[in-house]
């Protein structure tokens, strides 16, 4: 799953609600979840390449994967650079 980190300071605070406790607060590093994200992008991204070759996916996934791929990576650079 990619997840957002569009604007998002070098760590963001997330406040998580689960039955153990109403006010768990988590911390993420921006820069670490741009990361993952451009990992994931790319491993779905290769994956794509596969079954576009196999005629598994229409040329509309496979550039929604490439755009999914190019944005993370955007996003990471922009991250690093705000960071």
């Amino acid at each position: 799953m990619i997840r957002s980190v569009v604007g998002a300071p070098l760590v963001t605070r997330v406040n998580v609600c689960d039955d153990a406790s109403m006010n768990e607060i988590h911390y993420v590093n921006s820069v670490k979840l741009a990361q993952e994200n451009l990992e994931e992008a790319n491993r779905q991204f290769e994956h794509a390449k596969r079954d576009f070759a196999a005629g598994d996916i229409s040329p509309e996934r496979f550039a929604q994967l490439e755009s999914l791929k190019d944005t993370a990576a955007l996003d990471l650079q922009r991250v690093l650079r705000e960071n």
